[in-house]
This record gives structure tokens, C-alpha cells and sequence, in this order.
């Protein structure tokens, strides 16, 4: 049985490589200055100069946060992340912090009622500790960057400013270093070599296949043949068919 696959991108995927060693990359974070904004119902919101990134979370502080996205490589694994905020320093407020407002929904005579809705989540306004109660959250997906390439997104979202609801003080940290930890991949997932023609044959067809694949070559069909047993070594599954 011999296959040929044709096509315009045809490459080589799934190469496997030696085991890579843990990588890290390293930052620093400095907090833009602060500004408090009074609103008409009496609540402040704290603004960064140079951000307009909040929670979201409806009826919640509405805090400032700061995010930080890393591109790592396709398939990295074991990521991990750390972040220490450093000098911090304590603020009273009289006021509460503004509750962030919910989602508006898509007709404009519920936009107009939800824009003029204000609540607040009666459990977290009530609490004895700062809110958020880290000082960063973390999310891990994947996609294309600017460049059209696949990567793994690592973001973390960080919030210099903490709010104790009960007590109107806030924690403000000038600056954070952050670290994210990853193991790359081991292997190749995307084609890095460009083939018009693959050729997936048994072994011992592959001399009698070698005029043709020369002769695709010269004729500018840039073709290569894969043979079932090499298949069936590289890549894993749990049959044949599935490798």
C-alpha cells in the first residue's frame, strides 16, 4: 500500500527532540501613580495613569489591574508562576470603593438601565481582608500572535491595589517581579520544512519510489518519502492506523 499526500503546506510535524531543560522568564512590574475619582453615588475609583484595566466581576471593587501576557512556546509544559509585590504601603479611605457594574446587555433600553444600576455584593463588601485576596491571578491558552504563529499564552493579571472593605484601607504595592516557568516542548507541532508531495510507502517500496521522488525534484515538486515502519517509531498511539 503506498500513499501520497499533495498539497501546498504539506510539512513534517510531531519531531521529536532531546529532553529540553526548564526555562524561566523574569520581570519587573512598576505601578503607575495612583489617582482616586469620585463617582455621584459617593464611591471612589482608583485610577492608574496610563491603565484602564479592572476587575470585572459585577458588584465587586471595582481595582485596577495590570496585565502581563508572555509568548512561550507551543506545547510548553509544567508553567508555573510566582510574583512578589514589593514596597507596600497602607491607605485609609472614608469612602467605598465603586462596584464594578455588571455586563450590559445588547438592546439600548436594558444598556441605559443596567448603565444606572449600581449593586453591591453584600459578602465581599462585608470583608475583614483584603480583596482580591491575591495579589495576581494567572490564565494559560494558546493561539496566534501578531506574527501569525502559534504560541502559548501565559497572562497574569495583577492588582497593586487591595481593598479591606470593612476598615477602608487599602494596600498599594509600587512595584512586583514576576516569574514564569515553563518546560518546553519536546517535539515539533507545526511544519517547519514545506513539501508539494509526501509520499507514506512500506520500506521496500522505497527503491523503486526513488526515480519518482527524483524526478519530482527536479521538475520543482519539492517531495520526500516517509516509510509506515519510520511512522510507526516516531509517533505514538494506541494502533497503527492511529500513528
Amino acid at each position: 500500500v503506498i500513499g501520497i499526500l499533495i498539497g501546498s503546506t504539506i510539512g513534517t510535524i510531531g519531531t521529536k527532540s532531546s529532553q529540553p531543560k526548564t526555562m524561566a522568564f523574569s520581570d519587573q512590574i512598576t505601578t503607575p501613580t495612583l489617582q482616586m475619582k469620585s463617582t455621584s453615588d459617593n464611591y471612589l475609583i482608583p485610577e492608574l495613569s496610563g491603565t484602564d484595566t479592572y476587575q470585572t466581576i459585577a458588584g465587586c471593587p471595582q481595582l485596577p489591574k495590570i496585565v502581563r501576557t508572555i509568548e512561550l512556546p507551543f506545547g510548553a509544559t509544567n508553567i508555573s508562576f510566582s510574583l512578589t509585590p514589593q514596597d507596600i504601603s497602607t491607605q485609609h479611605i472614608e469612602q467605598e470603593i465603586n462596584p464594578a457594574p455588571p455586563l450590559l446587555p445588547l438592546t439600548a433600553e436594558d444598556q441605559s438601565i443596567a448603565a444606572q444600576t449600581t449593586m453591591k455584593d453584600g459578602q465581599v463588601y462585608a470583608m475583614t481582608t483584603p480583596y482580591p485576596e491575591t495579589w495576581y491571578t494567572t490564565k494559560v491558552g494558546v493561539g496566534l500572535n501578531k506574527n501569525n504563529q502559534h504560541v502559548t499564552f501565559a497572562t497574569i493579571d495583577y492588582y497593586p491595589i487591595r481593598y479591606t472593605p470593612t476598615t477602608g484601607t487599602l494596600l498599594t504595592a509600587a512595584q512586583a517581579s514576576f516569574t514564569v516557568t515553563y518546560t518546553p516542548p519536546t517535539r515539533t507541532f507545526f511544519p517547519t520544512t514545506v513539501y508539494n508531495l509526501v509520499i507514506i510507502a512500506p520500506k521496500t517500496f522505497e527503491k523503486t519510489l526513488q526515480p519518482l521522488i527524483v524526478h519530482k525534484n527536479a521538475h520543482g515538486v519539492a517531495t520526500f518519502l516517509e516509510t509506515t515502519e519510520d511512522i510507526y517509531a516516531k509517533y505514538s498511539g494506541v494502533d497503527k492506523p492511529e500513528k
